[in-house]
């Protein structure tokens, strides 16, 4: 899959301006814009973000991408779109058992990644502290 970086930054940015209108009506956002530092990022813009690149790009984004240096402005975040393009897409994923290791592994981080987006919906914790609580 070929993606156009153009559209691919458009389509970021989009996302990113309607998500800085629900903070700020008059915030400017260009592709440096430190979207973290202004609070434009939150648990519900990365799950937009998310579900926007498997339903656009058709790939999927990783646990270990979601910290915060890959939302800190668009460039970034487009960044991250372009990386995750030479990844085999949802469709020719083959979904497979996960091994035992992984299993016992998603049940002690599981309960940690919802800890995390109770601090972010909360407003007690930014993205990054949430991640940090995770990483613990």
């Amino acid at each position: 899959m070929t993606n156009d970086v153009s559209s691919v930054e458009e389509r970021v940015m989009r996302l990113a301006r309607d998500a800085a209108g629900r903070v700020d009506d008059d915030l400017e956002i260009d592709r440096d814009t430190p979207l973290l530092d202004l609070g434009v990022i939150d648990s519900l813009t990365v799950a937009e973000f998310v579900a926007m690149v498997e339903e656009e790009y058709g790939v999927s984004v990783p646990f270990s991408e979601l910290v915060p240096v890959n939302f800190a402005s668009v460039r970034s975040l487009t960044d991250l779109v372009d990386r995750l393009a030479g990844a085999p897409t949802v469709s020719e994923r083959v979904v497979e058992e996960p091994p035992d290791q992984l299993t016992a592994a998603s049940r002690i981080v599981q309960p940690r990644i919802v800890a995390a987006g109770h601090l972010l919906q909360a407003g007690t914790a930014d993205l990054g502290d949430a991640c940090a609580a995770v990483g613990r």
